[in-house]
């Protein structure tokens, strides 16, 4: 990925998820190496897990298939921001 990610999203309408703004089931979710986009996802769910609620993203890593996973478990790190389309 290169930095026409961010162009390309808010073309779409998306804008990064402020602070304090509850994250929902369609949502995605970006991941960064060295600031840079490296790999999209899209939340699928919010699983409940005592008092928190752990975001749930469907993604394609590389060649393989899509894996359905918690959003910090990934080979692409924790370096991630969430971005949503609702106004």
């Amino acid at each position: 990925m290169d930095d026409s990610v961010n162009v390309i999203l808010r073309d779409d309408g998306y804008r990064p998820l402020g602070r304090g703004e509850l994250l929902v089931a369609g949502d995605i979710v970006i991941y960064y190496e060295d600031g840079r986009p490296e790999h999209v996802g899209v939340v699928i769910e919010l699983r409940e897990l005592g008092n928190l609620k752990i975001p749930i993203v469907i993604s394609k890593w590389g060649p393989g298939p899509e894996y359905i996973h918690n959003v910090m478990r990934t080979p692409y790190g924790l370096d991630y921001k969430y971005w949503t389309e609702r106004a």
